[in-house]
C-alpha cells in the first residue's frame, strides 16, 4: 500500500556531491532559499501512515528498503516535507530526522519523477 507520493520539482546544484557521500536531503518545494542548492525539492500528497523499518522508499522507480527511522522522520515529512535519506543500511537511526535505507547505489532522480513510500 502506498502511503506517500511526491513529484520532484527541482534538484539542488550540489545534490550529486551528496549522492557521492551516500545521502540525499528531501524538502518540500517551499523550502528556505539557503537549502535549495542541497535538496531534492518536491510537491504532492501528504504522508498517510507511519514509515517503519521494512517499508520501501522509491526514488524515480528504484526501490530502497527502509532499515531505520529517526524519531521525527514521520512528523517532519508530514509537516514540512523535510528529511535526510541515508543509504547506509544502519538499523538504528543516529539523527532524529534521518531515514536510513539499504546500502546500495543511489539512482540519480530527475525532475518530474516520483518519490514514493510503500508499506510492506
Amino acid at each position: 500500500m502506498k502511503i506517500y507520493e511526491r513529484l520532484v520539482t527541482s534538484l539542488g546544484e550540489f545534490l550529486k556531491e551528496s549522492y557521492e557521500d551516500g545521502f540525499a536531503i528531501l524538502f518540500d518545494d517551499n523550502s528556505p532559499d539557503e537549502y535549495k542548492d542541497y535538496c531534492i525539492l518536491h510537491t504532492g500528497s501528504d504522508l498517510s501512515g507511519n514509515i517503519c523499518a521494512g517499508d520501501t522508499l522509491s526514488l524515480g522507480g528504484t526501490g530502497y528498503r527502509v532499515t531505520a527511522v529517526g524519531d521525527v522522520v514521520n512528523k517532519n515529512l508530514s509537516e514540512i516535507g523535510h528529511i535526510t535519506l541515508k543509504f547506509d543500511g544502519e538499523t538504528e537511526a543516529v539523527q532524529p530526522g534521518t531515514l536510513h535505507l539499504e546500502s546500495k547505489e543511489i539512482k540519480e532522480i530527475k525532475i518530474g519523477e516520483k518519490i514514493e513510500i510503500f508499506k510492506n
